[in-house]
Parts: structure tokens; C-alpha cells; sequence
């Protein structure tokens, strides 16, 4: 009896700190929703007034900016292709875009293997060179890239500006995948030498399509920033005449 008693009353003590603890998990859970739902709120608002916005005329954009279009006006998006030139731009961009991104990708794969995988005199030096490109200031660099461009005649260029792009995105995606491939088992490119495969066969053939999501992580980075990019493009300008 008396331990049962004793049982009966250590539940009964029990209790109150549960609840407590339900209680205070479920005050955290709704503090946590509230900004979550806060942020999404604040993300999505601008994206959805954009949308509004675009089916409106200039006067309703000015003079009632919070309101519904009064009439869907579907030519501000002809206008907007042909006499603001969007089309051209937008090509414009991805031409410069998806080749440097490719490339990007690519030689920092290929450069990131070899510093994750092979011992060699000087290696330590080489990733330190990579990294002393992030914290290189863009800034600093602009108007002797300038004139090595134009001495070069890659000024005013397409390829001239995919160069710069894949140099300035080399650094940090370099430096992300050479991690990524540590990560990878050793034994996968052991297991394929003796099975008398090259280099170039493991590389391309086993390790690069295990290393899919750092590319795919890092082509989603560089992406977004070459495409906000301003600086560059704008000093190296590509001038009307290839628009």
C-alpha cells in the first residue's frame, strides 16, 4: 500500500510539469508559426503586388496602386516585350548567363576534385589563392579590369563579360565543392583504378554525378548572382549595337 501510495503521488506531482511543458511547447510552436506566416507574408506580398500591378495602366499604378485593376490590360505585356525592349534584354542576359554558368560549374568541379583528392607540393597554397579571391573587394579590381580588357579587345564584349563572370565566380565554388568532394568515399575511386579506369573516367563518371547536389546547389547560386549582377556588366558594357 504505501508503495502505491507513493507511486500515486509522484504521477500526481507529475502532472503539473507536464502540462507546463505542453503549455509552454505549444506558446513556442505558435510564437514560431506567427513569424514564419509573418515572413512568408512579407516575401509574398511584393511578388503578388507585382503581378496586380502589371495588368494595370500607369494611372491606376500611380493614383490607386493598393486597388484591383479596374480592367485586365494584357498589351502592357507586348509593350513591355517590344517597346522596352524586355525580349532583347532577357536574351540578352541569358547569353551571357548560361555559358559562364556552365563553364563555372565545370572547371570548379574539375579544380575542386583534384585539390580534395590528390597530395601534391603546393595544393595548400593553391586553395589559399582561391580563397584569397572572396574576400578580394570587387570593387578594387574594376578599373584595372578595365583597361586589361581593353588592351585585350575583350571590352564591350560577349565573351569578353562571360570571362569575368566565370573568374569572379571561380573563388567560392571552388571552395564549396573542394569540401563536398571530401565528403565522398575514397573507395568508389580506388574500386575504379583497379578496375582500370582513368582518372578522366572517374571523375566524370563517378564522382561527378555524385557530387550533383553541390552543383546543383552552387549552379543555383551563381546563377542568382550573375543574374543580379551590376557592377560588371555595367563597367564592361555590352553597348547597343549587340542588343
Amino acid at each position: 500500500m504505501t508503495s502505491t501510495s507513493a507511486k500515486m503521488e509522484a504521477v500526481s506531482a507529475e502532472a503539473p510539469r507536464r502540462n507546463r511543458l505542453t503549455s509552454g511547447g505549444l506558446i513556442g510552436k505558435i510564437l514560431t508559426y506567427t513569424v514564419l506566416v509573418f515572413w512568408a507574408v512579407l516575401v509574398i506580398f511584393p511578388m503578388v503586388w507585382s503581378i496586380m500591378s502589371s495588368f494595370k495602366t500607369d494611372q491606376e499604378i500611380f493614383f490607386s496602386p493598393w486597388a484591383l485593376p479596374k480592367v485586365l490590360m494584357w498589351e502592357n505585356f507586348a509593350r513591355a516585350w517590344v517597346k522596352a525592349r524586355i525580349g532583347a534584354y532577357l536574351f540578352n542576359t541569358l547569353l551571357i548567363i548560361l555559358p559562364s554558368l556552365f563553364f563555372t560549374l565545370l572547371l570548379s568541379a574539375m579544380a575542386s576534385y583534384v585539390l580534395a583528392r590528390f597530395e601534391f607540393r603546393g595544393r595548400q597554397f593553391i586553395t589559399y589563392l582561391f580563397l584569397l579571391g572572396m574576400i578580394f573587394p570587387i570593387f578594387l579590381g574594376l578599373v584595372p579590369l578595365y583597361f586589361l580588357m581593353q588592351k585585350l579587345a575583350l571590352l564591350d564584349t560577349y565573351h569578353g563579360l562571360i570571362l569575368v563572370y566565370i573568374a569572379f565566380s571561380l573563388s567560392f565554388t571552388i571552395f564549396f565543392l573542394t569540401n563536398f568532394f571530401r565528403t565522398l568515399p575514397k573507395e568508389l575511386g580506388e574500386a575504379a583504378t583497379i578496375d582500370g579506369a582513368s582518372q578522366y573516367d572517374i571523375f566524370f563518371q563517378v564522382y561527378l554525378p555524385l557530387a550533383q547536389p553541390g552543383l546543383v546547389t552552387m549552379g543555383i547560386f551563381n546563377f542568382l548572382g550573375q543574374w543580379n549582377q551590376y557592377i560588371l556588366p555595367n563597367t564592361l558594357k555590352i553597348g547597343r549595337a549587340h542588343v
